[in-house]
């Protein structure tokens, strides 16, 4: 039962990925011919379906079926790279792969750069665009991740990945007036229908909100509190539908104390404010 579970499996990510191409050349996804190469053993089956679990949020029901990571998973990827050193599917695999597994992160982002330097057009090196970001953030290198969010950016411009990257980067940065057209970007973008196929709902959803809520934090670290509070309270329902109670009354309180700031500068805006907070109990 599970064999032909798995079979089924493979047919509807097979469709999936390889229905998806674009008359043009740029920003393209892999050929079908591309997909069939490095699917060519079980093994290959295998680490394609860990791969695509990584980077997508597959139901529970698929979860079961996918098989575990190969013992010599490393291996049979390196060997595909041997083959053809241009099989950026390998490459990219590679590089998830010493990221999640090994916590190599040395070789995850040389395998990642070889396949961006192999297919720097592909929407497949997206993903690795984003890795290597979350990499050089735990290690701290901010002009690492700044590098590679703006290239990414320059190469798919409508891509929204890139400028939520970087709302979160010049916030944390404490530059808040690029956090905000970072944030801005990233909403449009993410609403935008282009690679509305590149994200299951429910990320693109909360990608959405978050990028929402930090354009509300950036505009209150500007001073800019009545584009601060509009937004804030724009969101407000669709943050209920996706936040816990426990962060919803966290992120309430920060927006209430900072109200209380106004009381002697803003009246008008605070009793605004005030209404509306009732209005939400």
């Amino acid at each position: 039962m599970k064999k032909v579970l798995f079979k089924n499996l493979l047919l509807i990510i097979f469709l999936i990925f390889s229905s998806l191409l674009p008359a043009e050349n740029s920003e393209k996804w892999y050929s079908k011919e591309e997909l069939v190469e490095f699917l060519k053993t079980e093994k290959h089956v295998e680490l394609y379906l860990w791969y695509t679990n990584q980077i997508l949020e597959f139901s529970e029901e698929i979860k079961n079926v996918i098989p575990d990571l190969p013992l010599d998973a490393e291996e049979t990827l390196l060997e595909s790279v041997r083959e053809n050193e241009n099989n950026y599917l390998a490459l990219i695999i590679l590089g998830v792969y010493y990221n999640q597994v090994e916590e190599d992160y040395e070789k995850a982002l040389l395998y990642m750069k070889k396949a961006i330097e192999v297919s720097p057009l592909n929407k497949r090196v997206i993903n690795p665009y984003e890795m290597m970001a979350i990499i050089y953030y735990n290690l701290q290198d901010y002009g690492k991740v700044e590098e590679v969010y703006m290239e990414l950016i320059r190469k798919f411009p409508e891509y929204p990945g890139g400028y939520y990257g970087m709302s979160v980067l010049r916030y944390n940065m404490k530059n808040y007036n690029e956090a905000v057209h970072y944030a801005k970007k990233s909403v449009t973008f993410y609403k935008s229908e282009k690679y509305a196929d590149f994200f299951s709902p429910s990320y693109r959803k909360t990608r959405i909100i978050e990028s929402e809520r930090l354009l509300s934090y950036a505009y209150l670290k500007n001073g800019n509190y009545n584009e601060a509070f509009e937004q804030f309270f724009s969101i407000y329902d669709e943050m209920q539908e996706s936040y816990s109670e426990k962060d919803i009354s966290e992120i309430m309180e920060v927006f209430r104390r900072e109200n209380e700031k106004l009381k002697n500068t803003d009246k008008k805006l605070y009793e605004k404010n005030i209404k509306k907070f009732k209005e939400l109990e």
